[in-house]
């Protein structure tokens, strides 16, 4: 239907895009090149309150809010 509403569209190559795509699903555009692992810092509180911060994670994971913690890398690219 939406291919018949935009029979008149003056943008063929976009017509088909979004057609092709609604249809097929869109290309995400992510590439399998090597992407570098980016690591924050943790806040001082990490060190200087290990045992709070213990807790709230452990309180995160146990709602289902958070996995881990993982002895390797969930994803090998980000």
């Amino acid at each position: 239907m939406l291919k018949l509403e935009l029979a008149k569209h003056p943008d063929r190559k976009f017509v088909n895009y979004l057609c092709n795509g609604l249809t097929f699903g869109f290309d995400p555009l992510i590439s399998d090149t090597e992407v570098p692992i980016k690591e924050c810092k943790n806040l001082r509180s990490t060190i200087t309150q290990p045992e709070i911060v213990d807790k709230l994670i452990e309180s995160e994971v146990s709602k289902g809010f958070l996995e881990g913690p993982m002895d390797t890398l969930a994803f090998q690219t980000f």
